[in-house]
């Protein structure tokens, strides 16, 4: 997205495949993402900006000029159902135990390549959703930059994607909080598109789901006009770590109280002193002991 509104951008991700230098593919970038505002510098990009029916003048603050992005939305209703991508073991771009490799190039093939993808792929969900195969688009393939390391490819649905229409639903009260956010739908069983970062700790009440979607998105299917997303970061393993962090706090404690650790001596005590002299312990000047040469062949 920052390639693509940016005249020169670093492109600092060496898999990833970039389109630099081009509003109008931006711009829907960004409206895929939820961005709701952009702020341009260059004269190149202000005059750019100023002609794209997507993009509305808010204000100028210093060297920037500042748009908001039309029709970009963080909640918003499908027009279209998703598809669900089976995987299996036999697909060539499946690689067991490597979602996250998987998920990248399911998301970035539908976030870049949207003529082979009408519909927004999703890892699962309901049976009445579409079942589709994918496959690498050879044509596009590119090869290794090394043993270990490769380009993202791309995949397309295999015997294309039959786009089953959605009834339209408005989406209003949506309200975002610091790890949690809620909306109301005025029909229940469409599904919703929530453009925050999926992981295993959101849940839903009020709908089924979520469903990992797209570019790491979240789909929902509202079984209630209101619906509450909530990250919860008390699975099991945080609390492991809660644990073992208290655990820590009450020993740091525990030592604490006990004092400083108070050695008897500043030789250690496998250390010969000279031959023949008493070595004397400072912390208890009636405890004498003489300390003469080890066996032959030892070493502390």
């Amino acid at each position: 997205t920052a390639a693509a509104v940016s005249e020169s951008s670093s492109n600092p991700v060496r898999q990833l495949r970039y389109t630099n230098n081009d509003a109008e593919i931006g711009v829907r970038h960004m409206q895929d993402l939820g961005v709701r505002y952009l702020m341009v510098r260059t004269d190149p990009a202000k005059a750019e900006a100023a002609v794209n029916d997507e993009l509305e003048f808010v204000a100028v603050s210093g060297t920037w000029e500042i748009y908001e992005v039309v029709d970009s939305n963080i909640v918003e209703a499908l027009d279209v159902a998703p598809v669900v991508v089976d995987q299996s073991p036999d697909d060539e771009w499946y690689k067991p135990g490597d979602d996250r490799e998987r998920n990248l190039e399911l998301g970035t093939s539908w976030f870049q390549n949207r003529e082979t993808w009408p519909a927004m792929p999703v890892d699962e969900g309901p049976d009445d959703w579409q079942r589709v195969t994918a496959s690498i688009v050879q044509d596009q393939r590119i090869e290794p930059f090394d043993d270990q390391r490769r380009k993202v490819d791309y995949v397309a649905p295999d015997g294309g994607i039959v786009p089953t229409g959605l009834p339209a639903i408005a989406v209003t009260d949506v309200e975002i909080r610091q790890q949690s956010l809620s909306f109301s739908v005025d029909q229940t069983g469409v599904p919703v598109l929530v453009k925050v970062s999926y992981f295993p700790n959101w849940n839903v009440s009020g709908a089924d789901g979520p469903y990992r979607a797209g570019p790491n998105h979240m789909i929902v299917i509202p079984t209630s006009t209101d619906v509450d997303l909530a990250y919860d970061a008390r699975g099991d393993l945080d609390w492991f770590f809660y644990a073992m962090t208290l655990i820590g706090i009450g020993l740091c404690i525990l030592w604490r109280r006990r004092g400083d650790v108070r050695h008897v001596g500043s030789t250690p005590s496998f250390a010969p002193a000279a031959s023949g002299s008493p070595a004397v312990l400072p912390q208890d000047p009636s405890a004498v002991t003489t300390v003469g040469p080890g066996p032959v062949g030892w070493s502390p």
